[in-house]
């Protein structure tokens, strides 16, 4: 019995508690000055207190609606936070040394003080002047005289210079002595002056432009085909979509030769295999991402430069130097990303063929197709070959291999409107390629003295894919993660010199992206894993190695008037070299907009894939021997570090109306 007294005592005053707190909780809705995703989240973290239930301000109206406890709050204590942190309220008017630290971005049209305010706002001085404050609302009249309210409408008071905007009804307030000339204005629209003679509500129609006499301003603008980003603190050289097409045919390798930033050479003449060069640097030393996905890797990374072909390229951007730490530790010489065509941005259809004198030919289809609002889907398919057998400097060996290549991708795409993006690319090539001598027979001469001969067997399988999340209130804040899985297999000879690789990887990226305090202050900070697992053989001897690398990042970002900056840092364990650290950082100095210095530093660390980034001394008869390894790990050797520092000063300039640059 005693129990449930109890019991049913506590009931009662829980329930006599919730229903005060219910009968003092009060809402109430007014004007908080503001303009960004910033403010929002400035206004709402202010508000976060014990006694205050909701806060919700809204950045199109202004208007914040505020649920609170009566007993422990009021509308001018509220009002008072606000005014402290940087925001006007119509009761309250922030210091100006506070409305003036506030980023550049949460700079709104200041509320006109209209009273000398005490601590409690119930006086006023006797020099308060009468003003009032006047609701309006700014309607659009179309040809057919349907009124519809229009948003952003600029209105600008010219008795105090003060502005403000239109809400998405139309509406608008201003406080202003009376009488008072006001100019409302929008783009497509004749402005018109109005004179307010009381302080009733006013309404505004404007009527169409194309009823009057408005002129059309039409504005263009191109970029260049390659260009450095003045806005970037890193030394990233942008090579669009028309430089490309520059190359009339091709793949990655070849996309290059119109580019002095990056150095295109052949890996032998016999195989005729293409490798790039960064900073005097083989292509080993830079790392390779296709949006923003560490694919073309390891024993791929000698090859995957011709498993892109050009057409389905719709930019690349080269960073010379350290890249981000975000990216991974690989970046020593720099970091070329390439990002292929979108499905909903692509066209229906694209066809393109190529051949040469060489007998070599080439063919592109690129299908894509917007399903509805938010899916999208795209088919890339690529073939090229070469049947025919030239040898023009009659040396007896083929000019070119013979050979071909089939290679298809699958993408998907999702966005909503919530802030959710989805992507996802499934990925298949096959490549044979046969050079050596013009008689050489595969099916007789294979592994033989009889004639010279090279074969090399490629198939790669991959998935990548990317999901990110953008917080719709707050655009500076959002989530993404990037994985791929991929196989690739190479059975090749070279002569009497047989090799096999294989590799199976996968890699995965979760970042989170936001501010400290300002749009000024940004970082970027996240978890990845890598796991490589390869199986090579080279003239009967097995060489294997799993690498599984765990990371964690972190990188800041600093964005002045005329200075910016980027520091960043990761920590990776590697399962057989243990902790690996990559410090790294960016330095940008604007003397101008046309002019840029830049500084740059930081540390990379590889392994070397020795058999796959040397394939063109296989052709050879040479053989091969690891002295004194240091494991039985892989083949024995440690790990490769360096460190990368550099200066870069770009001057843009206009000559006789042709844009050039000094670097």
């Amino acid at each position: 019995m005693n129990r449930k007294f109890i019991v049913a005592v506590l009931c009662i005053v829980i329930n006599i508690a919730a229903t005060a707190q219910k009968k003092n909780n009060k809402t109430e809705t007014f004007k908080v000055y503001g303009t960004c995703e910033q403010c929002k989240d400035r206004i709402e973290k202010t508000l976060q207190h014990n006694g205050i239930n909701k806060a919700v301000w809204n950045i199109e109206t202004g208007m914040l609606t505020v649920s609170y406890d009566s007993t422990k709050f009021n509308k001018q204590k509220i009002e008072k936070k606000l005014a402290d942190v940087g925001h006007d309220t119509e009761d309250f008017q922030a210091k100006d040394n506070v409305y003036n630290s506030l980023p550049e971005c949460c700079h709104y049209d200041r509320f006109i003080k209209t009273q000398q305010q005490t601590t409690d706002t119930t006086t006023a001085t006797s020099n308060t002047k009468i003003v009032h404050t006047i609701t309006g609302v700014v309607l659009e009249e179309d040809k057919k005289g349907k009124l519809f309210p229009l948003v952003k409408a600029t209105i600008h008071n010219l008795s105090n210079h003060y502005t403000t905007t239109t809400d998405s009804s139309g509406v608008f307030q201003i406080t202003t002595n009376v009488p008072a000339k006001v100019v409302i204005s929008y783009v497509g629209f004749t402005a018109d002056t109005i004179h307010i003679t009381s302080p009733n509500e006013i309404k505004v129609i404007l009527k169409n432009a194309s009823t009057g006499h408005l002129r059309e301003v039409v504005v263009t603008a191109k970029n260049q085909s390659t260009y450095v980003s003045s806005f970037s603190t890193l030394n990233t050289l942008n090579i669009g979509s028309k430089e490309l097409a520059k190359a009339a045919c091709c793949n990655l390798s070849e996309s290059f030769e119109t580019s002095p930033s990056v150095d295109v050479s052949y890996t032998d003449a016999v195989i005729g295999m293409k490798q790039i060069q960064l900073l005097g640097l083989s292509g080993n030393y830079t790392q390779l991402l296709t949006e923003n996905t560490s694919e073309i890797k390891g024993l791929a990374g000698s090859y995957g430069l011709t498993f892109i072909p050009g057409p389905w390229i719709e930019g690349i951007q080269v960073t010379k130097g350290v890249g981000s730490v975000v990216n991974g530790y690989e970046s020593i010489a720099g970091q070329i990303n390439i990002e292929e065509k979108k499905p909903d941005k692509s066209d229906k259809f694209f066809a393109n063929t190529y051949v040469n004198t060489l007998g070599r030919m080439e063919a592109t289809i690129n299908l894509s197709s917007v399903l509805n609002d938010k899916w999208s889907t795209a088919l890339l398919t690529h073939a090229n070959g070469v049947n025919t057998k030239i040898d023009d400097n009659h040396d007896g060996f083929l000019d070119i291999p013979l050979g071909r290549q089939f290679n298809v991708i699958n993408r998907w795409k999702y966005a909503d409107a919530n802030g959710i993006i989805a992507q996802i690319s499934i990925k298949a090539l096959n490549d044979k390629r046969q050079a050596g001598q013009v008689n050489f027979n595969p099916s007789t001469d294979k592994l033989t003295t009889n004639n010279y001969g090279v074969g090399i067997d490629v198939q790669q399988y991959g998935v990548t894919g990317k999901l990110g999340y953008v917080f719709p209130q707050q655009k500076y804040k959002s989530v993404g993660f990037i994985f791929s899985a991929n196989n690739y297999n190479n059975n090749s000879y070279y002569g009497l010199t047989k090799y096999d690789g294989k590799q199976n990887s996968i890699y995965a990226n979760l970042i989170y992206q936001s501010i400290i305090g300002t749009t000024m202050h940004k970082f970027r900070t996240g978890l990845s894993f890598a796991n490589d697992n390869y199986n090579e053989t080279f003239n009967a001897i097995n060489y294997k190695r799993i690498e599984t690398v765990p990371g964690a990042f972190f990188e800041y970002t600093y964005t002045g008037e005329k200075f910016s900056a980027i520091a960043g840092i990761r920590e990776d364990y590697h399962n057989q070299y243990g902790w690996i650290t990559t410090p790294r950082l960016h330095l940008k100095y604007d003397f101008n907009p046309k002019t840029n210095l830049r500084f740059s530093v930081g540390s990379g660390f590889r392994v070397a894939d020795i058999f796959a980034e040397n394939a063109g001394v296989f052709v050879s008869a040479r053989t091969y021997s690891i002295l004194n390894p240091t494991s039985n790990y892989g083949y024995g050797l440690n790990p490769e570090k360096a460190w990368n520092f550099g200066i870069n000063f770009i001057h843009n300039f206009k000559l006789n109306n042709h844009s050039g640059s000094f670097s």
